[in-house]
């Protein structure tokens, strides 16, 4: 998961430099655009762990446990 967050932030350093040669702010933009990945990143782990336990949960209690 780290080395996925840090591709990511590499490729939209790399992207911004491209399309911003000389701004001065482009790291800045690079972890905004990265928080916001990463806040996506996160829900959607937490909404698959949901689904995951709640499975589970679910076939504990139709088996009687």
């Amino acid at each position: 998961m780290g080395l996925l967050y840090t591709f990511s932030w590499l490729g939209s350093q790399s992207i911004i430099r491209r399309t911003y040669p000389m701004a001065p702010y482009a790291p800045a933009e690079g972890l905004a655009a990265l928080s916001v990945f990463g806040a996506l990143l996160a829900a959607s782990q937490i909404y698959y762990l949901y689904h995951v336990i709640r499975a589970h949960l679910k076939t504990q209690y139709a088996q009687g446990r």
